[in-house]
């Protein structure tokens, strides 16, 4: 019988993915289940999550 340590990393591997930096701020913080095209370009939370991204991205 597998451990319940392995069976999360089942779980874990099969059903959870990685969310790119680029999209945490929709991700986790956006209350709505999808965008259009022309929503997400223009979505204020979303430029600012990049902003964000980019300023933590640039060397000193």
């Amino acid at each position: 019988m597998p451990s319940l340590r392995a069976l999360i990393r089942w779980l874990r591997e099969r059903i959870m993915q990685d969310v790119p930096v680029e999209l945490a701020g929709c991700e986790f913080e956006c209350h709505r289940r999808a965008c259009a095209k022309g929503d997400w370009e223009s979505c204020p939370l979303r430029l600012r999550e990049a902003a964000l991204t980019d300023a933590d991205r640039r060397p000193d």
